[in-house]
């Protein structure tokens, strides 16, 4: 009876931190095109518009995804953490030298920077890769595959992330123009990172919140630049 009482408890605690991460970025997409979110933000909160909790929300994007864990180990710990450092170390290369991604530069809106990169972009990084992966471990189990569709698959989702990011000052690139050398830097960042996952001993394919994030993150950037090409950055 307490084992089945503890499950039900658990069960509440997933689908509350579900519900608050769907509220999280629908008042996200809100908050771009619609001036009221912002106006009851000034007045409750210190802060001026919901793009400057952009770094709180992938924190929580992050947190909501590791409780999708079955298994933690010292292989996945490993994994992530390696994630997030060659993830934010490629951006310190990318923005300091221009030699991986390109000539750009990171706004406000991401948070506190070191070496002109945000430190939160590592976290981003985790969360792209992780979900994306994770979805893809679930349909498919050779390596080779998963390597092959998880790197394609996170250049993919780069190309909804760009105009967006741009738009709203995520970064911006120099000559407001994205280079083809972008999209290389994000294939081989990926096809690291996807060595890593598939090679490193843990529980693959069975996070139970991957799906939920990934559909998120997508659909966040869809919407968005759904707005943004027939509308324009519209306030209604």
């Amino acid at each position: 009876m307490s084992v089945h009482k503890s499950m039900l408890s658990k069960d509440k605690i997933l689908l509350f931190f579900k519900v608050i991460l769907f509220l999280s970025y629908l008042t996200g997409v809100l908050s771009l095109h619609f001036s009221f979110p912002n106006q009851v933000l000034v007045i409750i909160t210190p802060f001026s518009s919901f793009l400057e909790l952009t770094p709180f929300n992938l924190l929580l994007t992050l947190f909501t995804l590791l409780l999708g864990v079955r298994k933690w180990s010292k292989w996945l710990l490993s994994y992530l953490l390696a994630t997030f450092f060659i993830g934010w170390f490629c951006e310190w290369v990318g923005v300091n030298t221009s030699l991986l991604f390109g000539n750009y530069e990171y706004g406000r809106v991401l948070g506190w920077k070191v070496f002109g990169v945000p430190i939160i972009i590592g976290v981003n990084w985790i969360i792209l890769h992780y979900s994306l992966s994770e979805v893809i471990s679930r349909f498919l189990s050779k390596k080779a595959c998963i390597i092959f569709f998880s790197s394609i698959g996170m250049v993919a989702v780069d190309f909804l992330i760009e105009p967006v990011a741009i738009e709203y000052s995520f970064w911006t690139w120099e000559g407001s123009f994205i280079p083809v050398s972008n999209y290389i830097g994000w294939l081989i960042v990926s096809f690291l990172l996807s060595l890593i996952y598939v090679f490193l001993p843990f529980e693959k394919g069975k996070n139970s919140f991957a799906s939920l994030v990934l559909l998120l993150q997508i659909s966040f950037f869809v919407i968005n630049l759904f707005v943004i090409l027939y509308f324009g950055q519209c306030y209604f």
